[in-house]
């Protein structure tokens, strides 16, 4: 595969276009096939971007935490839920959910059960709703707003991310934002 990559801590002017191997399942692994990726000059002089848990080192490293992409592959254990209204159930499936549920349908605490994480985009009642279905040990993750109710034995995370419309249609790009989360 074609990956933008980086072998040393030498900031932004290091990364090269070149050919990466291709990522390996393990269990409870997701591999995205990503279209497009984000990442900031900062993220290059983060601690974690070069060195894992254990203190191994990831070099050479693809850069990014921001993607865009469908599901590529799934190691064993994972799995993958998808939610919106029902018009959106065949892309959401053909984009590699297992699961479906219309959040205008159906509640989708009933069709995923327990999970080791919700990425929630709608808030209000959605949000509050969420934290009833991570297993202890997960993440919720919100970008609408801070967690109102937090998940036992979990931990919450806001997370911020603007969109840019406007930049956006001021250059003829059309359409809305969507973030797309496998």
């Amino acid at each position: 595969m074609r990956a933008v990559r980086i072998h040393t801590q030498a900031g932004p002017g290091a990364l090269v276009v070149e050919e990466a191997p291709y990522p390996h399942t393990a269990e409870n692994d997701v591999v995205i096939r990503v279209s497009a990726a984000g990442f900031t000059p900062g993220e290059l002089d983060w601690p974690s971007t070069w060195k894992d848990r254990a203190g191994r080192d990831r070099g050479p490293v693809i850069p990014g935490h921001e993607v865009c992409g469908e599901v590529a592959g799934l190691g064993t254990g994972a799995r993958i839920i998808g939610t919106g209204r029902e018009r959106d159930r065949t892309a959401v499936v053909e984009a590699g959910a297992e699961r479906f549920a219309a959040l205008d349908a159906e509640h989708f605490e009933e069709v995923a059960g327990q999970v080791d994480v919700v990425l929630d985009t709608v808030g209000g009642d959605v949000s509050r709703r969420s934290a009833a279905v991570v297993r202890p040990g997960g993440t919720l993750v919100s970008v609408t707003a801070p967690p109102k109710t937090w998940p036992t034995d979990c931990r919450a995370v806001f997370f911020v991310a603007e969109t840019r419309d406007a930049f956006l249609r001021k250059r003829g790009i059309p359409g809305k934002t969507i973030i797309q989360v496998a």
